[in-house]
């Protein structure tokens, strides 16, 4: 029986760490810029057309992030799975919404929303 038990366990153990890398993973890759709001104006593809190069998030496995825009790299650093399931990069935290876009929560009074490239 308790042979039985320490089992279970087990499976419920690697369940909760599968659970824990896909939440990780499903942030991994590179997001690319789609709207930006500021003070309650928004902006979309007028000025942040997908595909021409914009603003590009690489969030990488090993725990780096490097933020280009038109192709060159404007900022690096590291981004760590937050307790709430959110992203935190610097200052930034970013998650998912159920479209499955990147958001970035309000900082200096602006959102950014980011498509899985």
């Amino acid at each position: 029986m308790k042979h039985l038990v320490r089992i279970f366990m087990a499976i419920a153990l690697m369940g909760a760490f599968v659970a824990c890398n896909n939440s990780k993973n499903q942030y991994v890759g590179e997001w690319e810029l789609e709207s930006v709001s500021d003070d309650g104006e928004n902006w979309d593809n007028t000025l942040v057309t997908p595909g021409s190069d914009n603003m590009m998030l690489d969030i990488k496995a090993d725990g780096s992030a490097v933020t280009s825009v038109q192709g060159m790299e404007c900022e690096s650093g590291y981004w760590k799975l937050a307790e709430d399931g959110s992203v935190e990069l610097g200052k930034q935290t970013l998650s998912l919404d159920d479209e499955g876009h990147l958001i970035s929560q309000e900082y200096n009074s602006n959102y950014m929303r980011f498509v899985k490239h």
